[in-house]
């Protein structure tokens, strides 16, 4: 007979052929089965913190993904410049905002807090929000776009299409596209919206 704690824990492991209570009670009350139990708890206490510490650096992860997707939603409603948006953050954290209250340049999404990284979830949310607006278009019977070229705060010039179809029975309107380009003549505007356009068009 074998104790699996002495087995695995113990410095001596315990074996005997003898079933005998009075054998079993000693070797429960001895030194080295005492001294197992306790390696046993230690480990087993290691493995609690450390699974924790895995589950806190996993939630607070999913708390600063969360808090910069809503940070460049806003930033992209607001139509503020993307070079402000390092500031945002930066001020949010300041305020002790629990989204951000582990964020450095070292953790898991600190790489994304600039101008790039604003740039790259933006368009994932676009993405999500654009695949939406798809199916609602390709249900309707018509549908519409409207193009305006204009420059945003940090003086960057931009084409807006938005599409305008019917859901439900009611006109809709809903911004599809919003993207840099180099200048607002007329052959750079078409370019850009032919690229999209066949985009659209094979998604719908």
């Amino acid at each position: 007979m074998n104790c699996s704690i002495c087995k695995m824990y113990g410095a001596v492991p315990f074996a005997s052929r003898c079933y005998k209570t009075s054998t079993l009670r000693r070797h429960a009350d001895g030194v080295s089965h005492t001294a197992a139990i306790k390696r046993k708890r230690e480990a087993d206490s290691a493995k609690n913190v450390m699974a924790k510490a895995i589950e806190d650096a996993h939630l607070q992860s999913a708390a600063e993904l969360k808090g910069l997707l809503k940070t460049a939603y806003f930033i992209a409603k607001n139509e503020m410049a993307k070079a402000k948006f390092c500031h945002v953050v930066k001020f949010l954290k300041e305020m002790e905002c629990p989204a951000f209250k582990k964020l450095t340049e070292t953790s898991s999404y600190g790489s994304y807090v600039n101008e790039k990284g604003l740039s790259e979830m933006q368009q994932a949310i676009a993405s999500t929000l654009v695949e939406d607006v798809d199916k609602a278009v390709e249900r309707s019977p018509v549908f519409s776009l409207i193009l305006d070229e204009s420059t945003d705060i940090s003086n960057t010039k931009r084409l807006i299409i938005s599409v305008r179809f019917i859901d439900d029975n009611k006109v809709k309107t809903k911004l599809i596209r919003n993207s840099e380009i180099a200048d607002g003549r007329a052959d750079t505007i078409v370019e850009d919206f032919g690229k999209f356009i066949f985009l659209f068009l094979t998604s719908v």
